[in-house]
């Protein structure tokens, strides 16, 4: 059990970083685009879910057979924002957007 909740946390925590790596060199536009994507209401669900889970440990209570789908469901969730967000950055990358600013002006 634990192993599982550390592979889903590990897939969760891999996913935000590469997250954060395309947004830090989108464009503006780009950015506007992921942001509308995101839903910002199941964020607290996905902290809650991780707050029991580690209030569970700490308490010495899991049960052998926690149901971990909610947090898959999640990090599902979260991964499916990463592949939406790789499109947006692929379609036009930021430095193929400067070049055109560049030819442009």
């Amino acid at each position: 059990m634990l192993l599982q909740i550390s592979l889903i946390c590990n897939r969760f925590v891999d996913t935000a970083s590469e997250l954060k790596l395309y947004v830090a060199n989108m464009t503006p536009g780009q950015y506007k685009e992921v942001v509308k994507m995101l839903t910002w209401d199941k964020l607290p669900l996905l902290t809650e879910e991780i707050d029991k889970i580690a209030d569970m440990l700490k308490d010495e209570n899991l049960p052998y057979n926690f149901e971990v789908s909610i947090l898959a469901d999640h990090v599902k969730n979260s991964e499916t924002l990463l592949s939406r967000t790789q499109n947006i950055f692929v379609q036009q990358s930021p430095e193929d957007i400067i070049a055109q600013e560049t030819k442009g002006g």
